[in-house]
């Protein structure tokens, strides 16, 4: 989808128009920006005829266009999110950058590198905030976690463990492109690519190397099994399947303690000290502070859960450095380096060596 924010005469906030109309759209840019203030969703737009009426009328929402061309001719738009397929991003984005409107890309932020240069050249030349799609970057836990690593808590980092696995393909079909890594389908392109960016912005590192395992069947990398080299010296591993049960971790390992994101879960930030043993008083200790953060956990489960609230958060900082220019968004070579490892992965399972960035 693409979303697009113009100031309100109405209300002094801004009005959006969302330009795709699947399953992201319908169940996360869509509910998180109808509970934000100042934004007003009035467009929807879609080529799938069927899709662009079904949603506008489950929603209330009267402008329709048939393309983001008729959204940036038709509608006095100044802000826009480019939500679509990853192969039609080059395209998307650079027909609003050009057009002088800040632009959130939903990640990952092309099909290549050469296409990630092509849009980061391009934003380079805008005064406007051009930002990634990285919601997980403002998901609750991860903005706790990134404030103990910048403490030092953990001392220096030996490893990170991450695993993403989840059930939607077993629930629901999927469009044709997300069946294909040409097309940007698959565990890489879909999910891997988060993790390969919350290494960066949790460990304020680079990935230097990637060796990598992918199963394919009736799609491209339905599993993948990887390991890597960050440049801060720790060593990485991930799993990552679209073919399983549901979970989202990460796991930092320092020499001072081990820090545990679980983040489908309320209570799923946990730290363990070196020097602590394992046994019955820290398995009570964890239980009792599961316990105690029921109240607290209740609440942001009536809010949709951290999940979704990412996406709300995500787009209030964008709202806010639109308005005010404090950008604190994945940048356009955040982007660029998500998707280097992703290629770099790719690669290593096609070749069965390990690649350098």
């Amino acid at each position: 989808c693409t979303v697009a924010i113009m100031n309100s005469p109405k209300n002094g906030g801004f009005k959006a128009g969302l330009i795709g109309c699947g399953r992201a759209t319908a169940s996360l840019h869509l509910p998180a920006l109808k509970v934000l203030d100042g934004v007003e969703v009035t467009a929807l737009a879609d080529s799938d005829q069927d899709a662009l009426q079904k949603l506008g009328d489950s929603n209330g929402i009267e402008g329709r266009y048939s393309s983001v061309e008729q959204l940036l001719d038709g509608a006095d738009v100044d802000l826009v999110a480019v939500c679509v397929p990853v192969t039609a991003h080059l395209e998307v984005a650079s027909a609003c950058i050009r057009a002088g409107k800040h632009v959130l890309i939903e990640k990952p932020l092309a099909i290549d590198l050469q296409q990630c240069d092509e849009m980061i050249q391009l934003g380079r030349q805008s005064d406007k905030v051009i930002a990634v799609g990285f919601n997980l970057r403002w998901h609750r836990l991860v903005r706790e976690a990134r404030t103990v690593l910048q403490s030092g808590a953990l001392g220096e980092i030996e490893a990170v463990r991450s695993r993403w696995t989840s059930a939607i393909r077993l629930r629901q079909a999927m469009p044709d492109w997300r069946n294909s890594r040409t097309t940007g389908g698959g565990s890489l392109f879909e999910i891997a690519v988060h993790h390969f960016d919350l290494w960066r912005f949790l460990l304020d590192t680079e990935v230097t190397q990637v060796n990598s395992l992918s199963r394919s069947g009736r799609f491209d990398d339905e599993s993948v099994v990887l390991t890597a080299e960050l440049e801060n010296g720790a060593l990485a591993n991930g799993l990552f399947s679209e073919h399983t049960s549901d979970a989202n971790e990460l796991e930092i390992c320092g020499r001072e303690g081990t820090l545990g994101l679980s983040l489908f879960r309320y209570d799923g930030l946990t730290f363990t000290p070196a020097d602590s043993e394992p046994g019955l008083a820290a398995r009570s200790k964890q239980l009792l502070d599961t316990a105690l953060g029921i109240p607290k956990g209740l609440g942001i489960m009536r809010r949709g859960g951290d999940f979704l609230l990412s996406y709300q958060s995500q787009w209030k900082a964008f709202l806010e450095a639109a308005i005010e220019g404090n950008h604190r968004l994945a940048s356009l070579q955040d982007g660029r380096a998500a998707v280097a490892a992703v290629l770099a992965a790719n690669q290593s399972a096609e070749q069965g060596v390990a690649v350098a960035l």
